[in-house]
């Protein structure tokens, strides 16, 4: 993965382009978060442990049941084209059929390259890149963006929620 930029909510209106009539529209006393707290930097890294696991290139379908160790049971998955999963065995399911989908030649593989993650208390919010490369096959041009908005609790994924354009 790259280098991910973190940003608090001071910056993130700041980056947006809405910082100074953002900040200045906030209610009075509300104090603006200067670092993660440390529920925040839990949340990032159960994200982040998802994504090491599933774009390791080098597993084979057994990441799929290590789905376990960062995603609820009940989980909640959709994305952008309106497809919503229910359960974790559902989603491991879709992830099965997605790295078979490289047919005879092998199994697919999956990169993650978020350049930008926000995160405030329970959401997490990634934007960036996913490839899909075939099985030996070479990775795709960078102009898949997605921004994936997760919500963890209690050390798992509970909802995830995955928008795209190419």
């Amino acid at each position: 993965m790259q280098d991910q930029k973190f940003f608090t909510r001071r910056n993130f209106f700041a980056a947006s382009g809405v910082g100074a009539i953002a900040i200045a529209g906030l209610a009075q006393g509300e104090a603006l978060a200067a670092e993660l707290s440390a529920t925040e930097k839990a949340n990032v890294a159960v994200v982040d442990a998802f994504h090491k696991n599933m774009s390791d290139p080098a597993q084979n379908l057994d990441k799929v049941a290590r789905l376990k160790e960062t995603c609820a049971q009940d989980i909640i998955w959709g994305s952008a084209n309106g497809q919503k999963m229910y359960g974790l065995p559902a989603v491991m399911q879709w992830y099965t059929d997605f790295f078979k989908a490289g047919g005879t030649a092998g199994l697919r593989t999956m990169q993650y390259e978020y350049s930008e993650t926000f995160a405030k208390g329970p959401v997490v919010v990634e934007y960036g890149l996913h490839f899909v490369i075939p099985p030996g096959g070479p990775k795709p041009a960078p102009n898949n963006f997605h921004c994936v908005v997760h919500i963890v609790k209690d050390g798992k994924i509970m909802e995830r929620y995955d928008y795209f354009v190419r």
